[in-house]
């Protein structure tokens, strides 16, 4: 068999090459456009039976990727801010309007929340759990913001704090209560206006029912005059006129 010159060699390689580059291109375009996930993600996305939502349609049931719960949850009404963040969106494939079922898992594969998305924003009933199981917090989402009563509880499931939210802020009275859910530990208003701060008459109590201390806020801040007592129901030093949330003691 004769010898094929070097020259032909080459070009018949290169040519086979520049044949097949078309399909490599079109196969590594297509594998780019592939939506990336952590493998942590890919192994909780998993469909579950599908459930007929709004209209009647089959939506997907998703268990989104595990998240490591945050024990905070609420301040209980000691703050004008929520502690608990909004996990978010998890990743999703729904289309405009569609409505997802979702559930947020432990990593020890208890439920931690449970509720839906449309168009990627929390909408209606939301339920988050501790890991033992009781009831952290309720109520619903309106565009993605807590809208309505929402209550919060310990972990004992005894009733932590409730109030109303506008828009994602609270708003009107509010009232926390010490672990057990019977002895009131605190009440007062917040405003939706002012960025949902505490404003009004606030009134804190000890445990046995007796008043630690009462005042008013501006705008969350301390303002006229404000009385505190020790638990045995003596006025302390910290008594007086406040101004931006400092006591005058001229």
């Amino acid at each position: 068999m004769k010898r094929l010159p070097l020259i032909t060699l080459i070009l018949l390689v290169v040519g086979i090459l520049a044949w097949n580059v078309p399909f490599y291109g079109d196969y590594y375009r297509s594998q780019s456009a592939r939506p990336v996930r952590s493998e942590l993600e890919e192994a909780h996305l998993k469909p579950v039976a599908p459930q007929a939502v709004g209209d009647g349609r089959p939506v997907e049931l998703r268990q989104p990727r595990l998240e490591v719960a945050s024990p905070g949850g609420e301040p209980g009404g000691e703050s004008s801010q929520d502690a608990s963040a909004d996990p978010g969106p998890p990743v999703t494939d729904s289309a405009p309007g569609e409505v997802e079922r979702l559930e947020y898992l432990y990593p020890s594969g208890a439920l931690k929340s449970r509720g839906s998305l449309v168009e990627g924003r929390r909408e209606g009933p939301w339920t988050e759990f501790w890991e033992n199981g009781e009831v952290l917090m309720s109520g619903r989402y309106r565009d993605g913001k807590r809208e309505g009563e929402w209550s919060f509880y310990y972990d004992d499931g005894s009733l932590r704090s409730r109030g109303r939210y506008v828009g994602g802020l609270r708003d009107g009275l509010w009232r926390s209560y010490y672990p057990g859910g019977a002895a009131l530990r605190s009440e007062g208003r917040h405003s939706a206006e002012q960025g949902g701060e505490r404003v009004g008459l606030w009134t804190q109590y000890y445990e046995n029912g007796a008043i630690r201390e009462r005042g008013s806020y501006e705008r969350g801040v301390m303002q006229g005059y404000w009385v505190f007592y020790d638990p045995e129901g003596n006025e302390d030093r910290r008594t007086g006129n406040y101004r931006e949330g400092v006591l005058d003691r001229l």
